[in-house]
């Protein structure tokens, strides 16, 4: 049997004296537990032993729940996440438009020291980001670098990169999180361990 005790204590101050005034309430529940459960009991067997403003019965909210007799439907259960993967669709994320970053051409600059950065490239659905694309390609596939799409109308035209640049994996991001760190505001670029290059 494990015994649970339980206080709550209330300042007031008197308004003729200025005396503060402690009042407690103390609770000692008790349950029996077999093999880790709790076990069933009624609520007469609960005693109250004080009531501080107004309230009402818990019993009030737990008259219709009955824990035993929750079935779940697995077939409806199935259809309504079903529904629900549907509904969501691939242009949630779009259209993808950087605040801080424009489409242009960079001056790329080495890292003071090598960090330990795996290569990425950041780029847009723009003409300048596929002609750069284009001549980035084999060295992009090399590198194995995923290509940050950070500007971009729709999902369409995410499709359309992956279509025209196969080997490259693109993924949908927010690219001004990225500039900000590398203290960037154009793209494409490239980051290596070494530095940004354009």
């Amino acid at each position: 049997m494990e015994i649970c005790n339980r206080s709550i204590s209330f300042a007031k101050r008197s308004r003729k004296s200025g005396a503060i005034c402690i009042i407690s309430l103390t609770a000692l529940t008790s349950f029996s537990t077999v093999e880790g459960a709790v076990a069933d009991f009624s609520f007469e067997q609960l005693i109250e032993i004080g009531r501080v403003g107004k309230t009402i019965p818990a019993q009030k909210y737990y008259q219709n729940v009955d824990i035993k007799e929750v079935k779940i439907n697995v077939e409806k259960s199935k259809k309504l996440l079903g529904l629900a993967r549907a509904s969501i669709s691939a242009d949630i994320f779009f259209p993808l438009k950087p605040e801080t970053m424009r489409s242009g051409l960079l001056s790329g600059y080495r890292f003071d020291t090598s960090r330990s950065v795996k290569p990425f490239a950041v780029v847009g659905a723009d003409p300048l980001s596929l002609r750069w694309l284009t001549l980035r390609k084999e060295k992009l596939i090399k590198l194995n670098a995923p290509i940050f799409v950070i500007e971009a109308n729709s999902f369409n035209d995410l499709k359309k990169l992956m279509v025209a640049y196969k080997g490259l994996r693109f993924v949908p991001s927010s690219g001004d999180g990225i500039g900000k760190g590398l203290k960037i505001n154009t793209y494409p670029f490239l980051v290596t361990s070494m530095g940004v290059w354009q």
